[in-house]
């Protein structure tokens, strides 16, 4: 994708569902495979990118805070000496972290990560093949967690949860309690899952999708930064003032993303308005 010929929201979108970071998760490996996965991200129209670590005791990955800034670090300081090839793409910290019953402490102690230091943490359930949690302690955990006033929690990838998949009036009930919803754009127009697809895309009619995000990572299977199909579904079946909140304006506003200025962009590209 030419930055000069690729100009607006749909294809300058945010990412705030990444797994770049080496050695801290199943993520990347090394900071050439890091760079990798950002330039297929930026190819696919994303300017930029929250990396998101799994942080949970309960799943496996604990990783110090200190570890982590350290790798995103790292990776922001390489990727500066190449800002031609990833066109002007940004970096963000933040962590996935496993919802347990304590998760609440986690956050306050500064143990798990905000997403880009804001009061918005990004929280997920374990779902593992045939694995996956009961929707009733989904539901109690993530109440428990707003009324803690930690943090306001975002859960990810909302439509992958078999419970939630199965009773939607639950995903209802989730964003009643104030907790705002990520969708992988893979799912909403490439999973060959049908029922993971089909509650992405009813998510996006009913208008419940706050954000988007890749859940890119490249071990364990590799799954590269697929959004452009996802995000062109989500402009060709909702309105594009909608679409323009889920892929960029609600990470700006909520998450302290750097603004994007169209109208510069279509000046700097060549372009007319």
């Amino acid at each position: 994708m030419g930055e000069s010929r690729k100009v607006g929201y749909r294809y300058n979108a945010v990412d705030i569902h990444s797994h770049i970071l080496p050695g801290v998760d199943f993520g990347e490996k090394d900071t050439e495979g890091s760079l990798e996965l950002l330039a297929a991200a930026r190819a696919e129209g994303i300017r930029d990118v929250i990396a998101t670590p799994h942080y949970g005791k309960q799943i496996g990955f604990a990783p110090r805070a200190d570890a982590v800034r350290a790798a995103f670090e790292e990776i922001r300081k390489t990727k500066e000496q190449k800002t031609k090839a990833l066109h002007g793409l940004r970096l963000y910290l933040g962590e996935q972290v496993y919802c347990s019953g304590n998760a609440a402490e986690e956050f306050r102690s500064g143990k798990a990560l905000r997403l880009n230091n804001t009061r918005y943490a990004l929280v997920d359930f374990l779902e593992f093949g045939v694995f996956h949690e009961d929707g009733k302690d989904i539901l109690e955990r993530l109440d428990k967690l707003v009324k803690s006033k930690a943090v306001s929690p975002i859960l990810a990838h909302a439509e992958r949860y078999t419970a939630l998949q199965k009773d939607r009036d639950s995903l209802k009930r989730i964003q009643d309690m104030g907790v705002l919803i990520q969708v992988n754009a893979f799912d909403l127009a490439l999973n060959k899952n049908r029922q993971t697809r089909e509650t992405a895309q009813w998510l996006a009619e009913e208008r419940m999708i706050s954000f988007i995000g890749s859940d890119m990572n490249n071990r364990f299977p590799a799954r590269m930064p697929k959004m452009r199909e996802g995000i062109d579904w989500l402009y060709e079946h909702t309105d594009e003032e909608y679409a323009d909140r889920v892929v960029r304006k609600n990470a700006e506003k909520y998450l302290k993303v750097k603004s994007y200025d169209p109208w510069v962009d279509m000046m700097t590209s060549g372009r007319r308005v």
